[in-house]
């Protein structure tokens, strides 16, 4: 009786050196492209600082025709409580 070759075994799918060389890049990748995307967000909103606005800050004087024909001056408002309404009509 001839004895039957044995093969030699194989290993699992996850310890092959290709499959392993290929996570690693992926890896590698997707940290890159994570810190890429914490920098982008950390340093994006620090540019331009005059366009900025403190909107805690105290609005400035202003005077506004009203619909009667008078003025509305907001220094004579200061300490009450006042809202401002504003509506864009659109272009033209």
């Amino acid at each position: 009786m001839a004895r039957k070759k044995l093969r030699p075994r194989r290993q699992p799918w996850w310890q092959r050196k290709k499959v392993r060389r290929r996570l690693l890049v992926l890896a590698s990748l997707v940290v890159a492209v994570g810190l890429f995307g914490l920098v982008a967000v950390y340093f994006g909103g620090r540019g331009n600082h005059e366009t900025e606005q403190n909107v805690s800050g105290a609005a400035p004087a202003f005077t506004l025709p009203t619909v009667a024909g008078d003025e509305f001056v907001s220094a004579d408002h200061v300490g009450q409580h006042a809202l401002l309404l504003y509506f864009n009509e659109g272009v033209g």
